[in-house]
């Protein structure tokens, strides 16, 4: 396996160990919010901008409206883009473990 895969499970592992964010906890998102959030921290800082007449609306204001969870749970990376992909991809790994147990009838 390569760097990036034994990363995105170490992320993965650290979420349900430190966080506490294990399947069961994750069976709670029934409105794909862990993959929404994936998806908030994969887009690049760039197109977390939106532009509105007369100027630019804030990134951070463009994800209040999207997060899906308490805002305080957003924590972008200033520097280092590899590390939100990261996180992004544990999160689609959480949503996809949510997904199989719902097929196995585990929720």
């Amino acid at each position: 396996m390569t760097k990036a895969i034994n990363d995105v499970i170490a992320e993965r592992q650290r979420q349900i160990e430190k966080e506490g964010f294990d399947n069961k906890h994750d069976n709670q998102w029934r409105d794909e919010e862990l993959a929404q959030a994936a998806a908030i921290y994969a887009l690049s800082p760039q197109s977390r901008e939106i532009k509105v007449e007369g100027g630019m609306i804030s990134p951070l204001l463009l994800i209040e409206r999207i997060w899906p969870w308490n805002f305080e749970w957003y924590k972008p990376t200033v520097n280092d883009r590899r590390k939100e992909l990261v996180r992004a991809a544990a999160l689609i790994l959480a949503e996809i473990d949510r997904l199989d147990a719902i097929k196995k009838g585990e929720e």
